[in-house]
């Protein structure tokens, strides 16, 4: 039997009163036998959650039906739950929960998808089920141009403060008529906001693989305010980590694979065959993409004051994720992504060389971006110092078929993420050239790293 306390939060009881007084969204047909609408449910129902608390297990917990919020965005509504579990009611609900299925009676009711921080109870809002299944008809499209090759602009966001203005590339960028770019990555923002209290969606847990604390913590302010919360990973292939995905399952994004690994944590909802869905928010909102999609292991709950997380780690390629839509994000199992190479050789001055192989997602707008974070994290593991240094760098880019070549030679303050930002602006600018759309196939990177400052100053220009 089990036993429910009849109290609820402040938070909740607002929900409750909104929930009434808000007008009723359009209801979207689902099979009975199979999906709860959101018509159908009421507040106290007793419902089931599943997801993975250690290793690949998944486990069941109780989920309490507390309000129903009509049009939290248009056409949009959102289920208010809170959890009974004994692990929840330590944690309360964990970033990597992102897509834990909820079950009325057997029937699927939708994703566990957001929360409030610093909540002193287990509170989660609930993606309907119902708002999801649209995706599964987008996985089984053709693949068309899913790359796409529009800029995605997000490369000035790694260079160190001011160092995007002295750059050969951004200078290039600027004289093609490209020099206004967007220094950070869109904000995923808020799904409503309750007497001042907002609920945003569950940051996915990324498991970054390779770099040191000082990298993690410029990835986090790279990319926090669009959904991520970075952790120290293992850098290099993780094997067979993760077992059959089926809902409840942990399920991983992995932008990049190879020497190094990042992996974003999430949960699958719902399967159909060899088709999927999870997460109930979107990783960008990016439409059609095709990413990675892998297994994915928990190692441990780390209990936090604000929003509290799973540490996993990705595992073996299962699939694609191939949409990339506002309240969920779909795939097919069994089916190999397309990715971009990148070869990195880093020598430092007094130590012996080191190399780099890893591949990163070619969908927009993650390639660059990742692709130059990535870099960015070989040279923080490859460098014994990451002060100030003068750098050579020399970039070949093969674009169908055509090789480009691309050197610079600068001084900087953080030699890491500014060859990081080189590198995402030249592959940027490459695939968005006006004339001609272009398919990357591969990068190379060969840099040299002197400590200290080598400049020189022009004394005189004549004709």
């Amino acid at each position: 039997m089990r036993v429910f306390p009849r109290s609820v939060s402040t938070s909740v009881a607002i929900a409750l009163l909104l929930a009434a007084l808000a007008p009723r969204a359009h209801a979207v047909d689902l099979d009975p036998a199979r999906f709860v609408s959101v018509d159908e449910l009421r507040p106290g129902d007793r419902c089931v959650g599943r997801t993975v608390f250690s290793g690949n297990e998944i486990e069941e917990f109780d989920v309490e039906i507390v309000g129903i919020v009509r049009n939290v965005s248009p056409g949009s509504d959102l289920i208010i739950g809170r959890a009974h579990d004994e692990t929840l009611d330590r944690t309360g609900i964990l970033q990597g929960m992102s897509g834990s299925p909820v079950y009325l009676d057997g029937r699927l009711v939708g994703a566990i998808s957001a929360t409030w921080p610093f909540t002193k109870e287990p509170l989660a809002g609930i993606t309907p089920i119902g708002e999801m299944l649209p995706a599964l008809d987008g996985i089984d499209a053709a693949p068309g141009e899913r790359h796409g090759s529009e800029p995605d602009g997000f490369g000035a966001a790694l260079y160190p403060p001011g160092e995007y203005a002295t750059s050969r590339i951004g200078w290039i960028a600027g004289l093609a008529g490209r020099g206004d770019r967007p220094d950070a990555l869109p904000a995923r923002g808020v799904l409503g906001s309750y007497g001042g209290r907002d609920m945003t969606a569950l940051a996915s847990p990324l498991v970054v693989g390779g770099g040191d604390e000082r990298f993690l913590a410029r990835v986090g302010e790279i990319l926090g305010d669009a959904g991520y919360t970075p952790v120290l990973g293992v850098a290099g292939a993780q094997g067979a980590a993760g077992g059959p995905l089926e809902p409840g399952s942990a399920v991983g994004v992995q932008f990049v694979s190879g020497d190094l690994n990042w992996t974003a944590i999430g949960t699958v909802t719902y399967r159909e065959g060899d088709r999927l869905l999870a997460f109930g928010h979107p990783l960008f909102n990016a439409g059609t993409v095709e990413v990675p999609m892998v297994g994915a292991s928990v190692h441990a709950l780390v209990p936090l004051l604000s929003v509290s997380f799973k540490m996993a780690t990705g595992g073996a390629l299962a699939g694609t994720f191939r949409q990339d839509r506002r309240r969920m994000v779909g795939g097919v199992v069994g089916v190999s992504p397309d990715m971009l190479p990148l070869h990195v050789t880093v020598r430092e001055e007094g130590y012996a060389e080191r190399t780099f192989d890893f591949e990163v997602v070619r969908a927009r707008p993650y390639s660059s971006v990742f692709a130059g974070m990535a870099v960015a994290g070989a040279f923080s593991e490859a460098l014994r110092a990451s002060g100030p240094s003068s750098v050579e760098l020399e970039m070949s880019l093969d674009a169908a078929g055509d090789v480009v070549e691309y050197g610079a030679v600068f001084y900087t303050t953080d030699p890491a993420f500014r060859v990081g930002g080189e590198a995402a602006a030249f592959i940027d600018f490459v695939q968005g050239n006006a004339f001609e759309k272009r398919d990357v196939s591969s990068v190379s990177l060969d840099v040299t790293v002197t400590g200290g400052r080598r400049t020189a100053v022009i004394e005189r220009v004549a004709p």
